[in-house]
């Protein structure tokens, strides 16, 4: 059985970080949040930046316990701060541009 929190691997993060950012932008286009209230986007970022810090937290973990290779960390690095940004760049466009 596979178990979510031992996933070491830096694909595995990308892959949690594309379908959780496809998510989001599925969610605005079924029911964005606009003038109305908030729609489904709204959860959709929400968890999606718990998700961020979640891995973050675990990057963090491997960095001082030095559990993963140092090319893994630099790996897990990259792909923790482009999928931040990838939802602050979302949250400041429009919400008809996407």
């Amino acid at each position: 059985m596979f178990k979510f929190w031992k996933t070491n691997k830096p694909f595995l993060i990308l892959l949690y970080y594309a379908i959780g950012f496809g998510l989001v932008i599925g969610t605005h286009h079924l029911y964005p949040t606009n003038m109305v209230g908030p729609g489904l986007d709204f959860p959709a970022v929400v968890i999606y930046l718990l998700i961020n810090a979640l891995f973050f937290g675990k990057t963090l973990f491997h960095i001082f316990k030095k559990t993963a290779p140092a090319l893994d960390i630099v790996f897990m690095l990259v792909i923790n701060v482009t999928g931040f940004m990838s939802i602050v760049l979302l949250l400041f466009t429009p919400a008809n541009a996407y």
